[in-house]
């Protein structure tokens, strides 16, 4: 089926061959935007006390919803929740997402972004780093060990 579409940078017209309910189309058959237009994912990650749950709780501040120690497979079935059927109609528009480095899930990440990518789906990354020092003084001020010193300092 041919079908015009927008390019949302240029506002140029494209004819495309893709059918009028695929996945990757970001506007209606009469050019409004779809949820996913709206639609912004954030993804907090970093070092382990960098600050990852304080940047969570200042973006949930901001009206995001915050996600914390999610697999970055489910970012998908979630951002699909959010933006399809009911999920749409809540509003949500922000969604942020704390992720693990050290999560054994964390090597799916690029497949998830590419993804998210293909269906349109704004994507950032914010990566949150200390100093050694920094990190020792924060896990020493809580008295619990950090999750990689394993009986060392």
């Amino acid at each position: 089926m041919n079908q015009q579409t927008t390019n949302r940078d240029t506002g140029e017209a494209a004819a495309t061959n893709a059918p009028a309910n695929s996945a990757t189309s970001t506007s209606t058959p009469d050019n409004q935007p779809t949820p996913l237009d709206a639609f912004e994912v954030l993804l907090i990650t970093g070092m382990s006390g960098a600050g990852r749950s304080h940047a969570a709780d200042c973006v949930e501040d901001m009206g995001w919803y915050v996600v914390d120690n999610l697999p970055p497979k489910l970012l998908i079935p979630l951002v699909d929740m959010m933006t399809t059927g009911s999920g749409s109609e809540s509003g949500v528009h922000k969604l942020a997402a704390v992720i693990d480095v050290r999560s054994s899930y964390f090597d799916e990440l690029a497949a998830v972004l590419g993804h998210l990518d293909d269906l349109g789906v704004k994507t950032r990354i914010l990566f949150l780093d200390a100093s050694n020092e920094v990190l020792i003084k924060r896990y020493e001020s809580v008295r619990r060990p950090h999750p990689l010193q394993h009986g060392n300092r």
